[in-house]
């Protein structure tokens, strides 16, 4: 019965998220699992529901990610006719989003790690003074 309910409080906040989806599609178009997620989120994050509520489920889901992943490769590959003519671009996009990704998280990471050290120093600088 747990698994149950726990199972029915992530499908909640995806039929809450899919029927917002529809209601905002005429001015944004966010997929409904999108809001979904960032509602379940937020209600994590304010105590509105408990992760103990949510955790075995959400634990194996994510475990078992891979699994979801199928239908959409399937779908490409009987779509492949479609994709056969564009296979080469598609494949250009995603190498060059992806170089561009890292860089851009390296720089990301690398100004956190600065300012964090500059902060430690100035700390301990302080801390000396004293």
């Amino acid at each position: 019965m747990k698994i149950i309910k726990q199972l029915s409080w992530i499908f909640l906040f995806s039929l809450i998220g899919e029927v917002l989806s529809i209601l905002i599609a005429s001015f944004i178009a966010i997929p409904g699992s999108v809001i979904g997620l960032v509602l379940l989120f937020l209600a994590l994050q304010l105590n509105v529901l408990k992760v103990e509520q949510v955790d075995e489920v959400g634990t194996w889901l994510t475990s078992n990610m891979g699994i979801f992943f199928v239908p959409a490769g399937v779908g490409l590959m009987t779509n492949f006719g479609v994709l056969a003519d564009t296979w080469w671009q598609l494949l250009i996009i995603m190498v060059v989003t992806t170089i561009l990704m890292m860089v851009f998280v390296g720089k990301v990471v690398q100004s956190i790690k600065g300012l964090m050290m500059k902060n430690t120093v100035v700390k301990e600088g302080e801390g000396s003074r004293a």
